[in-house]
């Protein structure tokens, strides 16, 4: 089952065809987009949001469960090619998906924000901010709080405790750009 689920991630990346990821776990919501990445750890997502593409969603690659490419997604297909969406879903250049570490450390130096999310029952946390430092085990960052605010602390994120973590899209590029000390 699992090099199937492989072969069809495959398959829709080099078709460039509209996806809904559907991932295992009660907390963690189902992902539509265009996968542009793929690792045996990761799955990179361009993000469709209200017809646009949106950022990005990076994906523990364990808890992807089906990649649909329906009758819905095949009619939202033909919608974002019309609209020129479709051609503009890349991958980000020297973005490495060998695991999270790489993953934030590439982050880190193009100087982006990050959303990260920890979607599992005994989790379920999120922190959005600058990233400080990429260690083998964390990530520590400093997290922006829902009034426009770094919190005073830092905080170190076990990476065995994310399950997606998202950038490059409109909110956390508005965070960055108007968060205050």
């Amino acid at each position: 089952m699992a090099a199937e689920l492989d072969e069809r991630i495959k398959q829709l990346m080099k078709k460039k065809r509209y996806t809904t990821i559907v991932r295992e776990g009660e907390n963690m919501e189902d992902l539509s987009g265009y996968i542009v990445g793929n690792s045996r750890r990761l799955v990179l997502l361009h993000q469709i949001s209200n017809t646009l593409l949106d950022g990005y969603a990076v994906l523990r690659r364990r808890d992807v469960t089906k990649a649909l490419h329906g009758r819905a997604e095949q009619f939202l297909h033909h919608v974002y090619i019309s609209e020129g969406a479709a051609e503009e879903a890349v991958k980000p250049k020297k973005i490495s998906l060998t695991n999270f570490e790489v993953l934030f450390t590439w982050l880190k130096e193009a100087g982006m924000f990050a959303a990260v999310f920890g979607e599992e029952d005994e989790i379920d946390g999120y922190v959005l901010g600058k990233i400080i430092r990429v260690k083998s085990m964390h990530v520590t960052m400093r997290h922006v709080d829902e009034t426009g605010h770094y919190e005073d602390a830092v905080v170190d994120v076990p990476y065995d405790e994310i399950t997606k973590v998202e950038f490059g899209d409109k909110h956390s590029e508005m965070m960055k750009t108007y968060a205050r000390v």
